[in-house]
């Protein structure tokens, strides 16, 4: 069973692996946590930057009731309902939103001529900013440009086809004169109130209040061109469902013209309904008309007639029977003659196979079979009686279509003159002069800063997956290389940073302001040192000198902070050490200690400074500093000088220990150069950021190079939710020394003196 245990313990590992691991990333995110906040600052920055340049955008609205029947003139129902059809809102809408509607917009508030002002950048809104109609011109900010509050008004512009949609700079002189500017040439010079005319252009300025060189744009746009423009920024919806309601919104930079424009929509759109409501009867009442006066011959003919039978058969008398067929066929007579009237208007909106044709037709043949069935009857009755019968009953329909005909017309015209067609404006057109709708420049602004924080925490992300970086120290034992610490991560180191790189703690008495080791020597990540400490002295016992040199393969990794730190616990154990800041490309040992640039081993190696002035005091006990002064051109040359040789014999002389702190030995072949003169090596790797490859390659190259690496210390180190604890191996193991806060204050009122 043991064995099937081992035989398991792999899978599960390679299980673990495969799975996504929350605390590691968000660890990731935390370790670049400098870097989202900035790229979330910046982009906050730029999207208010955004938001503030962006125009104001004014909405106004209006409301219109569509009904589902046209109200008529009361007893009329009948006839009204001939001419009135069921409205649709959907079709209602479309029809808003037509040429027929929006271009007589377009003609008669003039949008075809569009005026442009200069507007200087960053004050585009003051501009369009809500102003009485008497208000006096802003103060004038750049020669050229609108001010805000100008009054131009351009009633005709005219050009020649060629010329349409091509932008004119239209530029007030003084004295109410202006010129007309085409490709930098005048192509007109007028005076307001007068029409100019020239080579097919003509110009109507109205009024010009500005201040002299205030430059428009003027531009005589296409009139379809116009009318797309202006459907474009038109908005047209049902209120609810089959409601029967229609909300207009009409979107502009100026408040005032979305006003103007949705009024003049909404009555171009009424007063297009109430025409249309009234062809219908305009229609039927010009048949009407055309037929009066045919019936009107008819019925003359017919009474004629009549009035001479009755003299050549001297005054005959009908019968009651007679009488009764007669009353009965004039009945039928009416009946059709009121269809033939309603012929016309059926043919022209239904096809024959439509049910309402198809009903008029089996009416009518109906009819006509009861006239047929009558006309049998009348040629039973005597001759005499035949003849009159017909002659009275000629008279009566054609009396009785005449008398229809004549009401049809009275009924139409005040139909025609009441029409208030099917809808009506419930709110006329209103904008808000003093809330815009857009831009929404708060939401510009959430939403600037959560894209910065999407794009850092994926680029934080992508960029640690791509390089994947050790985070186990096995893998580095794997090399053959011992590892002698794993220095955890310090959240308070973190904030000693950031007192140096932002706040440039330079306090006289407090040199050591920013040293872990000195602020909080109960940090486990100091801790971890002190086991390096110890390990380097089981390591230097066969060392050829007294010389460590501490390296890493790239920037970036904690290499100086090691050395500092080390070179503090060393000093604090009762050697006299000395730490050399061996950078002299980007050397930040100075920064620890809250020293000068100047007067370090650089300055040294060239000859300007002397032994004994680049030895700086640390503010602890025991320890020296020498930075690494001025950035020379030719750090590696300055290296392999005799004079570095002799620099570092008579150091080792005087110190007990010599702590070197090199260049990366990816970057630069400095620490190779370093490592020829020392006796025992240290590499620093970063947990998540150097990956094996990498220290692998750095081990090689020292290697070759004959430099033997004595140690690992694998700094950094975060706490991973996988079972193993800390460190793959080791837990957070730490002493509590919260109670000996007089130990501290002694030790740093020691290290001070």
């Amino acid at each position: 069973m043991g064995n099937n245990k081992l035989n398991k313990a792999p899978e599960i590992a390679n299980q673990a692996d495969d799975e996504i691991d929350l605390m590691q990333l968000f660890a990731k995110l935390m370790a670049k946590k400098f870097t989202i906040v900035f790229v979330v600052l910046g982009f906050t920055i730029l999207g208010v930057l955004y938001a503030k340049l962006q125009p104001s955008i004014y909405r106004a609205e209006a409301m219109l009731q569509v009904e589902s029947k046209q109200g008529g003139v009361p007893g009329l129902a009948e006839l009204d309902s001939l001419f009135v059809t069921e409205s649709d809102a959907i079709t209602e809408v479309e029809i808003i939103k037509s040429k027929m509607v929006i271009g007589e917009v377009v003609d008669t508030l003039q949008l075809d001529i569009q005026l442009t002002p200069y507007i200087v950048p960053f004050f585009s809104d003051q501009y369009y900013r809500f102003r009485g109609a008497d208000a006096p011109l802003y103060p004038l900010i750049l020669d050229g440009y609108a001010a805000g509050g100008e009054n131009v008004k351009v009633t005709q512009f005219d050009v020649p086809r060629a010329l349409m949609d091509v932008g004119f700079t239209l530029q007030y002189l003084s004295s109410d004169k202006y010129e007309l500017i085409l490709n930098e040439d005048v192509v007109l010079t007028g005076k307001v109130g007068q029409l100019v005319a020239h080579n097919g252009i003509s110009l109507f300025v109205q009024s010009f209040d500005a201040y002299p060189n205030t430059r428009y744009t003027l531009t005589r746009v296409t009139r379809l061109k116009a009318i797309n423009q202006l459907t474009n920024n038109l908005m047209v919806s049902e209120k609810g469902k089959q409601s029967g309601i229609l909300t207009l919104a009409y979107e502009s930079k100026d408040a005032q013209f979305a006003e103007n424009i949705l009024q003049s929509i909404a009555e171009t759109y009424v007063r297009k309904n109430v025409n249309r409501s009234a062809a219908e009867a305009s229609k039927s009442l010009a048949f009407l008309e055309f037929r009066l006066p045919e019936i009107e011959i008819e019925l003359t003919a017919a009474e004629t007639r009549l009035n001479e039978y009755q003299v050549s058969a001297e005054s005959v008398n009908i019968l009651s029977e007679t009488e009764a067929l007669l009353t009965q066929m004039v009945a039928i007579e009416e009946k059709i003659s009121e269809l033939q009237l309603q012929e016309i208007d059926i043919q022209r909106r239904f096809t024959p196979t439509h049910p309402n044709y198809v009903a008029f037709v089996s009416q009518m043949a109906e009819l006509q079979n009861r006239k047929q069935g009558y006309n049998q009857q009348i040629r039973s009755l005597p001759k005499t009686q035949q003849e009159l019968l017909r002659l009275r009953r000629d008279v009566e329909v054609n009396t009785q279509i005449y008398t229809q005909l004549l009401n049809s017309i009275q009924e139409l015209n005040i139909l025609k003159a009441g029409t208030v067609g099917n809808v009506r404006i419930i709110d006329d057109a209103v904008a808000n002069f003093y809330e815009p709708v857009k831009p929404k420049r708060a939401l510009i602004v959430v939403l600037a800063a959560m894209l910065g924080g999407m794009l850092a925490v994926m680029y934080v992300l992508v960029r640690a997956f791509m390089r994947k970086g050790v985070e186990n120290p096995q893998e580095i034992e794997n090399l053959g290389l011992p590892v002698l610490a794993a220095i955890p991560f310090s959240p308070f180191q973190e904030e000693l940073m950031f007192k140096k790189i932002f706040l440039k703690n330079k306090q006289k008495n407090d040199t050591r302001a920013n040293l872990l080791a000195i602020e909080k020597p109960t940090d486990i990540a100091v801790e971890s040192i002190r086991s390096v400490r110890t390990s380097l002295h089981f390591a230097m016992i066969e060392a050829q000198n007294n010389r460590i040199m501490v390296t890493g393969p790239s920037p970036g990794i904690g290499k100086s902070f090691v050395a500092v730190n080390l070179a503090v616990t060393l000093a604090e154990a009762g050697k006299k050490v000395v730490v050399i800041d061996a950078d002299m490309r980007k050397g930040t040992i100075y920064k620890y200690f809250n020293l000068e640039k100047a007067n370090g081993l650089s300055d040294y190696l060239i000859g300007d400074t002397e032994y004994e002035a680049v030895k700086s005091p640390s503010g602890v006990e025991n320890l020296t500093v020498i930075g690494s002064g001025t950035f020379p051109p030719n750090p590696s040359e300055l290296l392999m000088t005799q004079r570095f040789s002799q620099f570092l014999d008579k150091l080792s002389d005087e110190y007990d220990l010599v702590l070197i702190d090199s260049p990366p030995v990816m970057a630069v072949t400095d620490a190779t150069i370093i490592g020829q003169l020392t006796g025992t090596n240290l590499m620093v790797c970063r947990f998540g950021i150097n990956p094996i490859k990498e220290i692998e390659v750095t081990a090689t190259r020292l290697d070759r190079a004959g430099i033997h690496i004595n140690g690992v210390v694998f700094n950094a180190m975060q706490q991973q939710n996988n079972g193993y604890g800390y460190g793959y191996g080791y837990g957070y193991y730490t002493y509590n020394y919260d109670n000996d806060e007089q130990h501290n204050k002694r030790r740093r009122k020691k290290s001070k003196t």
